[in-house]
């Protein structure tokens, strides 16, 4: 999946596609937008720092209902204007209790 020639996207829907895989560029010049829908795939990690690095406008990610086992703590850190953070129904293995903490503004 690549989205480099779609700039002023704003809302994403990837939901029920059967993700398994996200490569770390993928949404790398999607800097407008504000909502990423992930839920129901088949997501098992989310291992990458630079996978939304781009995103700085994220206020939206539904990560919900996939298969993910790990969050890398560092996955989350460019996003400063992240509000809502979706990750229940995943099958976490290792977690990061204070991941609230670590993304300012999360409600």
């Amino acid at each position: 999946i690549s989205f480099n020639y779609i700039f002023s996207l704003n809302f994403l829907d990837l939901s029920q596609n059967r993700l398994k895989y996200i490569g770390n560029m993928t949404f790398k010049n999607l800097f407008l937008l504000k909502y990423l829908n992930l839920s129901y795939n088949e997501l098992k990690f989310i291992n990458s720092s630079n996978l939304f690095e781009n995103l700085q406008s994220l206020i939206e990610l539904d990560l919900s209902s996939n298969e993910i086992h790990f969050i890398d703590d560092l996955s989350f850190q460019s996003l400063s204007l992240l509000r809502n953070l979706y990750i229940n129904s995943n099958y976490f293995l290792k977690f990061d209790s204070n991941l609230d903490k670590k993304i300012d503004g999360l409600v």
